[in-house]
């Protein structure tokens, strides 16, 4: 099946050291990759500060959004976006929890 190129809103966030680095620099090389994985990148936030949730104790984190286009649909990407995030060390084991890098599929059209 031929997928039509649709752009695509995803939302990066970290607070946990990953093997990239300091959680600002794992959202940098997170960005690298992504052309690397079909996600051309077309527009980047600035990056900034959020408090982490539920535990306020915990470092901040550091959160930043990116417009991709892509000819992968909406599973594709979510897959390629797993994959990211296991690249720099993530573990799904605590909801809410710390992480080294959170990737979230926002929307795609």
């Amino acid at each position: 099946m031929t997928h039509l190129r649709s752009n695509a809103l995803i939302c990066l966030g970290a607070n946990q050291e990953s093997t990239a680095g300091q959680p600002a620099q794992t959202l940098v090389s997170a960005l690298l990759n992504m052309p690397r994985k079909g996600l051309r990148v077309r527009a980047i936030s600035r990056f900034y500060a959020t408090p982490s949730f539920p535990d306020n104790s915990a470092p901040e984190f550091v959160n930043a959004a990116v417009s991709v286009e892509t000819l992968l649909s909406p599973p594709e990407i979510l897959n390629v976006l797993h994959q990211i995030e296991q690249r720099f060390g993530r573990l799904r084991e605590q909801r809410w929890g710390q992480r080294t890098l959170d990737l979230d599929l926002i929307a795609v059209g």
